[in-house]
């Protein structure tokens, strides 16, 4: 027991050590941090079980894994993406997928469809598959509301914090469209929590 628990901790540790050198290259200081604990706390929000939600946790540090192939003067620019900017950032889903995806390994799979369809929209107007509704693996939809969430609250090269106010008006308008609306009520449920979480892994610590 104490053998496979050692194996799970430095399995953990790797996965999200690989995750902070990603994040903080792009100046998002505790980010893995930040979106593994809102993950955790929607999940249980949602009844994930604790297999399901422990999977979860491990996988969701590398989501954004493909924005290793993706220019710095993209990832770094100061101001708004042009059009074809946006689409060569639109690949990052595509990589991530194709780096994880030949794995047999249930918890690096679940890494590549995270990392593929986590701009998966509920309305199906998201990327790259055009999924929708509970077409969507769960996981997709939590790690889609956690990291937009945390994108709008902290700030990044080319945007300022924003105020929680503006953040979940947001979200509310998405319901539905961008959002699964049930997990944006969990979510509202849960702000407080949720808010705790990036009051104690700010980014600027």
């Amino acid at each position: 027991v104490l053998l496979y628990k050692n194996i799970e901790d430095t399995q953990r540790e790797i996965i999200e050590r690989l995750a902070d050198v990603i994040e903080t290259s792009y100046g998002r200081n505790n980010h893995t941090q930040r979106m593994i604990k809102i993950c955790d706390i929607l999940g249980r929000a949602a009844k994930l079980s604790e297999e399901d939600l422990k999977t979860l946790c491990l996988a969701v540090p590398l989501y954004d894994i493909g924005k290793i192939r993706i220019s710095d003067n993209i990832m770094l620019k100061p101001s708004s993406l042009n059009k074809d900017e946006m689409l060569e950032i639109r690949n990052h889903t595509e990589i991530g997928y194709n780096l994880f995806k030949d794995s047999n390994r249930p918890l690096i799979k679940t890494a590549a469809r995270i990392a593929r369809d986590h701009h998966e929209h509920w309305n199906g107007k998201g990327y790259p598959r055009g999924k929708s509704g509970e077409s969507i693996h769960i996981f997709c939809r939590i790690t889609s509301l956690a990291d937009a969430f945390d994108a709008m609250r902290t700030e990044r090269s080319y945007k300022k914090e924003w105020p929680l106010e503006k953040v979940m008006d947001v979200i509310m308008a998405e319901k539905g469209q961008q959002f699964d609306p049930h997990l944006v009520e969990l979510f509202q449920q849960n702000i407080d929590e949720i808010e705790n979480i990036m009051q104690c892994f700010s980014s600027k610590s």
